[in-house]
């Protein structure tokens, strides 16, 4: 529930579907892109299953049993340049966003708030880090799931199912969000 963020960029591409073909190919591709790639996962965890349970981080520790170095030098510096990335990318979408919804209200942020707003996601995912990847997975996980359905998807479905029945409904709005 919580892959659910990425569902946030792709409806920016939306309207630039020419067609409900253009639309259906492109969630075929996803889904087998996806799924293709979680199916590979899964029937490489199972060559290691039950081991596979106890660990913390399955591919490293299973690239680091197969000896395999440099892959497992690439799989590193993937994994900190992706929580690098997303790290920045929600910081810069949370800054971004308060930023658009005080305008709405003729104010906005300045640089130094910015700067403050952004220390503050830091801060908290600094005291976040504390708890252990493990638990925080283990607890975090099913919260931001629920999190997400709650703030997000359901919004998302009861607005997207008005808007397809009522085209024109609050359409002034939708065109400055």
């Amino acid at each position: 529930m919580y892959n659910l963020v990425v569902v946030i960029p792709a409806l920016a591409f939306v309207d630039r579907f020419k067609s409900r073909m253009e639309s259906v190919i492109a969630s075929i591709a996803s889904i087998l892109l996806v799924y293709g790639a979680a199916t590979v996962i899964w029937i490489c965890f199972m060559a290691y299953y039950p081991k596979v349970i106890d660990m913390t981080v399955p591919w490293y520790e299973i690239l680091k049993e197969l000896g395999a170095g440099w892959i497992l030098a690439i799989y590193i510096f993937w994994i900190f340049y992706t929580l690098i990335e997303t790290a920045l990318g929600m910081i810069y979408g949370i800054v971004r966003r308060v930023d658009a919804h005080l305008r709405i209200y003729g104010r906005g942020l300045t640089r130094s708030t910015e700067a403050i707003l952004a220390g503050v996601s830091i801060l908290i995912a600094i005291v976040t880090a504390q708890v252990g990847l493990v638990a925080l997975v283990a607890k975090g996980y099913g919260t931001m799931a629920y999190g997400f359905l709650l703030f997000y998807f359901l919004p998302l479905l009861i607005i997207g199912l008005i808007r397809l029945r009522n085209p024109e409904w609050r359409k002034e709005f939708w065109a400055k969000a």
